[in-house]
């Protein structure tokens, strides 16, 4: 006489099933089974071949643990159907043994693709609309697009600052503000995942935050000043006082935000990493270079209005700088007249 099947509850398997999901979903778009892994070993024809590729389906099907889920009995298959349904977005049709509408691979491997080779991805026109495509209705798909889109945007800022050339299109930045919406986006999707895939993600979404934080406040308004301050310049040169005053009240304006913002985020800065550090040396010499030459300017109304709000934020880096043991004197020895080279580069 054969002994009765064992059976689990539902909710223990859907937690073992949802663990095994998760890791393979990472291991294929970020560890050890992504494009960018091989494209370090040097396999570059995954990256290359069409997509929905059967021979690339086949290719990982040995190495996929979801699979024996689906086959060890009813119970599991269903469970397993209804794990994949929920993160992949994937509509689940519940008749007989069940099955997906569609396969999870072709829902998984354009965001695989995406994060190897997006180096075209266009940030001058930055919105959702660019990036919404790779992931449709899934909440961790959709973390995954938008974390490397955060980070895309954040080392072309920070790359445009460190060469970033006065008669550039000032176009070809970033939008800022559609970035800013990303990364709201890129959180809300984040706390409708499951907490198991909030558990290991955290760290990067963690970093990819501060990152962005830090570049919002800091790098997008500094590579703005500078153009502004370059169209100022050429502005006197043509003799359109009116539209230089204006410029000046824009440049003003910007510092005085900075200002709050930089407040704001000292009031609430909870990571063990001083915030200073985290803004970096480089970063405030930079802006305390510019702030510095603008904080000279007393001509005028206009002029002596910039100057006392560049002074105020000067004084607030330069503390920062002292906090972190760079001497005052090592800041003004490093300090040129960056507005003027800048002019001469303009011209």
């Amino acid at each position: 006489m054969s002994s009765p099947a064992i059976t689990l509850p539902t909710e223990t398997i859907y937690d073992i099933v949802l663990i095994v999901v998760i890791q393979y979903i990472d291991d294929l778009v970020l560890g050890p089974l992504s494009l960018c892994a091989k494209t370090e070993k040097g396999e570059t024809k995954e990256v290359n071949s069409s997509l929905g590729s059967v021979d690339l389906d086949l290719e990982l099907t040995s190495e996929n643990p979801v699979l024996p889920f689906l086959v060890v009995s009813l119970q599991f298959r269903h469970v397993t159907l209804e794990v994949l349904s929920q993160n992949l977005g994937i509509p689940l049709q519940k008749e007989g043994i069940w099955r997906l509408e569609g396969k999870p691979w072709a829902k998984i491997y354009p965001v695989r693709k995406f994060w190897a080779d997006s180096e075209d991805l266009d940030l001058s026109t930055l919105s959702e609309t660019t990036v919404i495509d790779h992931y449709g209705d899934s909440d961790v798909l959709a973390v995954y697009v938008l974390l490397h889109v955060t980070r895309k945007v954040v080392e072309t800022i920070q790359r445009g600052n460190r060469s970033f050339h006065l008669s550039d299109n000032r176009r070809q930045l970033p939008d800022i503000n559609a970035f800013g919406t990303i990364v709201d986006k890129l959180h809300g999707h984040y706390m409708l995942c499951p907490r198991v895939f909030q558990l290991l993600m955290q760290p990067s979404l963690q970093g990819c935050t501060t990152r962005s934080l830090i570049t919002q406040t800091y790098d997008g308004p500094l590579t703005m000043l500078t153009a502004q301050f370059f169209q100022y310049s050429m502005q006197l040169l043509l003799g359109t006082v009116s539209e230089a005053e204006a410029t000046l009240s824009s440049m003003a304006s910007l510092i005085r935000s900075v200002k709050r913002d930089d407040e704001a985020i000292l009031a609430r800065w909870k990571l063990t990493v001083p915030l200073s550090q985290a803004i970096g040396a480089s970063r405030l010499t930079s802006w305390y270079k510019v702030l510095n030459g603008l904080s000279g300017h007393n001509s005028s109304g206009q002029t002596t209005e910039i100057a006392g709000e560049a002074r105020q934020l000067r004084d607030v880096f330069l503390g920062r700088l002292k906090e972190m043991g760079i001497s005052p004197a090592l800041v003004a020895l490093e300090v040129q007249d960056q507005l003027t080279q800048l002019s001469l580069e303009g011209l």
